[in-house]
């Protein structure tokens, strides 16, 4: 039963990405009406990520961030989190500031706090500090807009974040040397 189900979930997975490429590859053919230009390839790398090809992924995110308008603003944002979840936060960082500001531009509240997201993944290593205040400025946003899958989100790893500075003072506090 395991196996026929992990089959079925694979067989779906693959099936996703048939379809996003499938509409990628339609967008500019006459008769079909495209999605806002970047969405069918945010989509597609998002099936791919689905998929385990996060390879493939990363360079269609990075294909989007390359260009202009609302394809570059989903491809930074997506780029800032995925290299921050594989573990290159270094390159996250390099690049939140401005999938953060592209964000802010943009003025979508969805995009916004989709943003707040990536930008607080690329700290999470480097300044867990820094990553937990943006959480918390991100939880702020996601509320007064009423973004609930990006507040859902954010929610979680502001309270990893939370929890990893609680244990952290609660360590620094313990005496050094044992007690005689």
């Amino acid at each position: 039963m395991v196996t026929a189900g992990g089959g079925a979930l694979e067989s779906s997975v693959e099936n996703g990405v048939g379809y996003a490429q499938a509409a990628v590859g339609l967008q500019d053919e006459a008769g079909y009406q495209p999605f806002t230009d970047g969405w069918a390839a945010y989509r597609e790398a998002h099936a791919h990520l689905q998929a385990g090809r996060v390879d493939r992924s990363l360079e269609i995110f990075t294909g989007l961030a390359a260009r202009t308008g609302l394809a570059h603003v989903l491809g930074l944002c997506s780029l800032t989190s995925i290299l921050a979840l594989v573990g290159r936060s270094g390159e996250a960082i390099a690049i939140a500031d401005d999938a953060m500001n592209a964000a802010r531009a943009h003025a979508n509240p969805g995009i916004i706090a989709t943003a707040y997201y990536a930008y607080g993944l690329a700290y999470a290593v480097a300044d867990p500090h820094r990553a937990l205040n943006i959480f918390r400025e991100g939880l702020v946003y996601t509320r007064q807009h009423q973004t609930p899958f990006s507040e859902a989100i954010i929610s979680r790893e502001a309270a990893r974040r939370s929890n990893c500075s609680a244990r952290a003072s609660t360590r620094s506090t313990k005496p050094t040397t044992p007690p005689s």
